[in-house]
């Protein structure tokens, strides 16, 4: 590497040239502003002086021109003309003849003229005129001439300023850069670990350039321990490389993106072109030069060592592994550095293994793409687990089906039965009455059959409710939620008259649902809480909602006996009850088809534990314009 020359002085030269043109430059600017200000004052006096004239010579020559004393008037003009800038005067008389005329014509005329009159008796008699004439070039010319005598001594006193700036500058600017620029040549020439660090001086005096030498030493020793600890880094990743248990390639794809370039005109669409030209995506296979990889590679694989698998590497490759480069390709036309697909390698015995591949380009490659980082994750035992577990999943989901199904038949095929126990425990009632009144055993027996029928239909018919609810028959729509509370309130129209029920509603937004599935949510919801009301208290119940990201959180809160916190996590299990049958009616399914129905929806129900009065229930609902 050879040093280059440095001009002794170019830089106090530059900076002193630039400083006398700026100098020239605002000096020509502030003369020129005062020229501009001298001249607008000479020509605004000139105004006045000539505005004057009318009250100092026009009543003499008024006068000289009655009693036509032209010698006066002559006279008269001479002392106009030879005031400052003033350039000619001419008297004529009425008839517009030149009666007397001093000076010559102005270049640049600024001219007055005054009517000559003298009053006669009962009427003023017209004399003349007086015209008299200022010439602005004579203000002109002695405002350039000031500009040029102003410019002239500021170059003068520039070019001495200057010189005496570039001996300065010099001094103690130039000549210790050259020193600091030097420096900075033998470290790039030596580098930071041969050169000698610079050489300030035994006293160097404190100021930024001393600052930048002091700066330039401690960059030297940083970067003298960066490439240490780069070298020492570098040693460490290499064995991170070689030892990682995930299988990693370092690759060079600079042949590949030259032979995507070379073709690039031919590509309008990197997709159907790959498709289309199976050959060159071969070909490009064949231009990946393969840098290093690691035990784990050589492991996976089934190699003896590295340059075994290189020598046999066309082998590993399968159908699904082309299907994964055609990616990578694309990546490289597209621009960008990361790939990752699920593909399949050959071992070199032959086995198919199923791997996550992982694609990377560092940025500071992917202007030519000669390093790529290639990770090869072998999960073909996760995918046997996966498939085993989909497996199950079908078949669990099939038994769900069908206990669906015997739940929905089942419930179904009872309520027949259920209702002839009723009907017959009732004629067997009204029959046993007609001979004369029951014992108060058998009364009592068949009340207990009756009240046991009675809670069978009901569950039977909860469990039908159950198994039908969550399945609507419709796609799912925006829906209004007041539209399907009202619907509940207008089914429970008779309870809520009869134990003064009030319900309060704001405007509640749209969720995605079916509104009759929600409709029976809220009436389930809605008799809950008439229900378990306190005694004696009328039921007063809130439905109020707000959103929560793309779902909707609606609140149905009363004033209720409330639920213990202790029984909170299982008030949606079906058949749980809290209370015995004799207390509340119900088959304790109604929790259960609002969780089903919820569920159905994307969507979660449950209590609010930190409700201290009545019971609070928080239902979760996909808005109707999220995603879910």
């Amino acid at each position: 590497m050879t040093a280059p020359s440095f001009k002794t002085g170019a830089v106090a030269r530059h900076l002193i040239t630039r400083l006398a043109i700026v100098g020239i430059v605002l000096s020509l600017a502030v003369s020129s502003l005062q020229l501009a200000n001298d001249y607008r004052q000479s020509a605004s006096q000139l105004v006045e002086a000539l505005d004057r004239i009318e009250t100092t010579y026009l009543p003499s020559v008024v006068e000289n021109a009655w009693l036509d004393d032209r010698d006066r008037i002559g006279t008269l003009l001479d002392g106009i003309i030879r005031l400052p800038a003033f350039a000619n005067a001419v008297v004529r008389g009425s008839d517009g003849a030149v009666l007397v005329e001093r000076g010559a014509p102005a270049r640049t005329p600024l001219t007055r003229s005054f009517a000559l009159t003298r009053p006669y008796g009962d009427k003023n008699v017209d004399l003349g005129a007086l015209t008299v004439s200022a010439d602005l070039g004579v203000l002109r010319d002695e405002a350039l001439h000031h500009l040029v005598s102003a410019i002239a001594g500021n170059v003068v006193l520039l070019a001495a300023l200057a010189v005496l700036l570039y001996l300065l500058v010099h001094r103690t600017v130039t000549a210790r850069l050259e020193l600091i620029a030097a420096q900075a040549e033998r470290l790039g020439r030596l580098g930071p670990s041969q050169a000698p660090p610079l050489d300030l001086g035994p006293a160097p005096q404190p100021d930024e350039l001393t600052e930048l030498g002091q700066s330039l030493n401690r960059m030297q020793g940083q970067l003298a321990d960066a490439i240490r600890d780069v070298a020492v880094n570098e040693e460490r990743y290499r064995e991170l490389f070689a030892r990682s248990p995930v299988s990693l390639w370092e690759e060079d794809f600079s042949a590949v993106h030259q032979a995507i370039e070379a073709v690039s005109h031919d590509i309008t669409d990197i997709s159907t072109y790959l498709d289309q030209h199976p050959q060159f995506v071969r070909d490009c296979a064949a231009k990946v030069r393969i840098i290093a990889v690691n035990d784990a590679t050589v492991t996976l694989h089934r190699a003896g060592d590295a340059a075994d698998l290189c020598d046999r590497l066309p082998t590993v490759f399968t159908p699904a592994s082309f299907d994964a480069f055609r990616q990578q390709l694309a990546a490289i036309w597209l621009g960008e550095g990361d790939v990752t697909a699920t593909s399949e390698v050959r071992t070199l015995e032959g086995d198919i293994r199923d791997v996550v591949i992982r694609w990377h380009v560092p940025p500071a490659h992917r202007d030519i793409y000669d390093r790529v980082i290639v990770s090869q994750e072998d999960i073909t035992d996760i995918k046997v687990a996966q498939r085993s577990a989909e497996i199950t999943m079908e078949k669990l989901m099939q038994a769900k089906a069908e206990l669906e199904r015997f739940t929905f038949v089942a419930s179904h095929d009872l309520r027949e039965p259920i209702r002839s126990i009723i009907s017959f425990s009732q004629l067997l009632e009204r029959t046993m009455a007609q001979t004369g009144p029951l014992p108060h055993e058998v009364a009592e027996y068949l009340d207990y059959l009756k009240a046991a029928a009675i809670r069978m239909q009901d569950q039977v018919t909860g469990l039908y409710d159950y198994a039908r609810a969550g399945q609507p028959k419709e796609a799912f729509q925006p829906v209004a939620l007041n539209e399907p509370l009202a619907d509940a309130q207008q089914a429970l129209n008779e309870v809520i008259e009869q134990t003064g029920a009030i319900i309060r509603a704001g405007t509640l937004p749209l969720v995605s649902g079916h509104r009759q599935q929600l409709a029976e949510m809220f009436r389930h919801l809605l008799d809950n809480s008439i229900k378990f009301r306190r005694p004696g208290v009328p039921p007063e119940i809130s439905v109020a909602s707000c959103p929560a990201g793309d779902f909707v959180r609606v609140t149905i809160s009363d004033n209720g006996i409330g639920i213990d916190p202790l029984y909170v996590a299982g008030i949606f299990d079906v058949f749980r009850r809290l209370h015995g049958p004799g207390e509340y009616p119900g088959a304790g399914l109604g929790l259960s088809i609002c969780r089903r129905i919820v569920e159905t929806h994307g969507g979660h129900i449950s209590a609010d534990p930190t409700q201290t009065v009545g019971t609070a229930i928080v239902v979760l609902l996909p808005a109707a314009n999220s995603k879910s």
